[in-house]
C-alpha cells in the first residue's frame, strides 16, 4: 500500500507566513488611504448680447486665483495661442511655444445662450475656500489688442481699464472640493459692459460679470411672436433680429420690469434668433436655480446703461413668474 508524506512546518514559520500574506506588521490589515486634498477646476467664459457689433474680441493671457489665505496663484490658460490682431488676419491658432503662456482671442458675442469657451481644463488645486479670481486680458488704449468689429464692418480698439494691469476681478467665492470636480462659467453681460465714450477714439470695455456654478444652473427659453417685432414704437431690425432682446429678472413681486442702468435692472439678457421652424426665439442659459420674470423689448438699441430712464418699453410674458431647475430648461413664451 503507497503511502502518502506529510510535511509538517513548524507553527512559528506558519504564523510568519500567514502574517506575510496579511501585509506583515503589527495590525493585520493596510492602512486606509490617506484622504483627497485636492479639487479640479474647469472655468468658461459666456456672454449676454449688444446690439452695436457683430463681433467683441477680448484678448485673454492667464487666470489668477486668490485663496482664502496666501498668495493669488497663477494659471495659464487651456487651448492654442492666437491673438486677436490674428484672427482678423485669419491666421488660425496655433501651439503656443515652450516656455510661454497661452494667449486666446475670444469673440465673446459667438458665446450666446448656452455657449461658452473653455479658459481652464481640470486645473488640480488645493482644496477649499477661494475668495475671488481675475482674469488677465490685454487691452490698451489705441491698441487692437482685444477689438470690437461694429456692424458696418469698421474695426475699433477695445479699450479695458485697468485690465492690463490688475486683470479683470470677480469677487465672488467658491469652494474646490476635495476629491471634487468643479465647473463655473463667467458670464460677460455685453449689453452692460461695452460703450463708446464721446471724445475718446476706443471703444470701452467695463465688463460686468458674474460667476454661475455649472452643478446649479438651468434656462429659460421661448418664442416671440412676429407681430411683437413689429409694433409702431419698434426700433429694432426686423431683418436681423438686432435691437431685440430678452431680459430675465430676479424679483418677483409688482415690481416694474426696469431698464439697464435703473435700481430694477435686469440680472442678464438674451438676443433673439430664427430657429429652425421659423420661430423668433431666445436662450437665457446659466441661470441659479430660483424664480425669475421675464421681459422683451424691441428698443434693446436704444437703452443705455448710463442712463435710468431712456424710457424703453419692456413687456412681460404672460408665463411670468419662470421657475427655474438645476439641469433644466424653463418655458416663457411672448405671444
Amino acid at each position: 500500500m503507497r503511502r502518502h508524506r506529510t510535511t509538517l512546518i513548524p507553527l512559528t514559520a506558519a504564523i510568519g507566513a500567514l502574517m506575510t500574506g496579511c501585509g506583515g506588521g503589527g495590525g493585520g490589515t493596510a492602512p486606509a488611504p490617506a484622504p483627497p486634498t485636492t479639487g479640479s477646476l474647469s472655468l468658461d467664459v459666456t456672454d449676454a448680447p449688444v446690439d452695436s457689433a457683430s463681433r467683441v474680441l477680448v484678448q485673454f493671457t492667464g487666470v489668477s486665483l486668490q485663496p482664502s489665505e496666501g498668495d493669488p496663484i497663477e494659471l495659464a490658460i487651456t487651448g492654442d495661442t492666437q491673438t486677436c490682431q490674428q484672427l482678423l488676419d485669419g491666421t488660425p491658432p496655433s501651439a503656443t511655444p515652450e516656455g510661454e503662456d497661452t494667449v486666446r482671442c475670444i469673440d465673446l458675442l459667438a458665446l450666446q445662450g448656452t455657449e461658452s469657451s473653455t479658459l481652464l481644463q481640470d486645473v488640480e488645486l488645493d482644496a477649499g475656500t477661494y475668495s475671488g479670481l481675475r482674469l488677465k486680458v490685454d487691452g490698451e488704449r489705441g491698441v487692437v489688442d482685444s477689438a470690437i468689429e461694429l456692424n458696418d464692418g469698421g474695426i475699433e480698439s477695445l479699450f479695458i481699464p485697468s485690465g492690463g494691469e490688475s486683470g479683470l476681478k470677480l469677487n465672488s467665492s467658491f469652494d474646490i472640493l476635495a476629491g471634487g470636480s468643479s465647473r463655473f462659467v463667467i458670464d460677460f453681460d455685453l449689453r452692460k459692459s461695452v460703450n463708446d465714450p464721446q471724445g475718446f477714439p476706443d471703444y470701452r470695455l467695463r465688463p460686468s460679470l458674474r460667476l454661475v456654478d455649472l452643478s446649479e444652473s438651468g434656462g429659460i427659453a421661448g418664442v416671440v411672436a412676429p407681430e411683437r417685432l413689429s409694433a409702431p414704437e419698434c426700433t429694432g431690425d426686423i431683418n436681423t433680429g438686432g435691437g431685440y432682446a430678452v431680459y430675465a429678472y430676479t424679483s418677483t413681486d409688482d415690481t416694474p420690469l426696469g431698464e439697464e442702468g435703473s435700481d430694477n435692472a435686469p440680472l442678464t439678457s438674451a438676443s433673439i434668433a430664427l430657429n429652425n421652424e421659423g420661430d423668433w426665439s431666445y436662450t437665457l442659459g446659466f441661470l441659479p436655480p430660483g424664480d425669475y420674470r421675464v421681459g422683451f423689448t424691441c428698443q434693446a438699441s436704444e437703452d443705455d446703461v448710463d442712463n435710468a430712464t431712456d424710457g424703453i418699453l419692456i413687456v412681460p410674458s404672460v408665463d411670468n413668474p419662470v421657475s427655474v431647475v438645476d439641469g433644466e430648461e424653463a418655458v416663457a413664451n411672448f405671444l
